[in-house]
């Protein structure tokens, strides 16, 4: 799962970001990330509406949590409230809108930020395993992943990083 991708004019980083992709989770589990799901508030269904994304929450289930207690009384009103609010995306990345011009600010911030690169890559498995073993080249081919929408083009977006 991509969680963050900004594209730019012409392909080239020099120029503005001109779009994000908004990529939602799988509710799917897999070995290395729990099932969550997105919410996005979008501005539209008036009239002169801009339909764009102004805000995104993302809800999970701790599998972990779940299946580490056997007692049948916990798994029944945990189901009640198996999703968790994990993180509102602006608030929590202290993003003031989500632009393309902001989603760059972000990626920029993570570069000398490693508190906000490393919530942003428990939030990408929503689970903190790869942290444990993710040293210096890994965390920088998260922000490479994220400044690369386009494949092949790393060496572009990258150099310098």
């Amino acid at each position: 799962m991509y969680f963050l991708k900004v594209y730019f004019d012409d392909k080239n980083p020099a120029n503005r970001p001109t779009h994000t992709a908004f990529v939602a989770p799988s509710l799917t589990t897999f070995s290395q990330a729990n099932p969550a799901y997105k919410i996005y508030t979008i501005d539209g269904n008036y009239s002169g509406s801009t339909f764009t994304v102004i805000d995104e929450e993302t809800y999970w289930a701790n599998l972990t949590e779940i299946n580490a207690n056997d007692k049948v009384e916990f798994k029944l009103e945990y189901n009640k409230r198996v999703f968790k609010l994990e993180y509102n995306k602006r608030k929590d990345y202290g993003m003031k809108d989500l632009s393309p011009a902001s989603y760059l600010d972000l990626a920029k911030r993570m570069l000398t930020d490693e508190n906000l690169l490393s919530k942003y890559i428990q939030n990408y498995h929503r689970n903190d395993k790869q942290l444990q073993t993710c040293d210096a080249t890994c965390r920088k081919n998260y922000i490479c992943e994220a400044l690369t929408a386009e494949r092949g083009m790393q060496s572009v977006f990258c150099a310098g990083l």
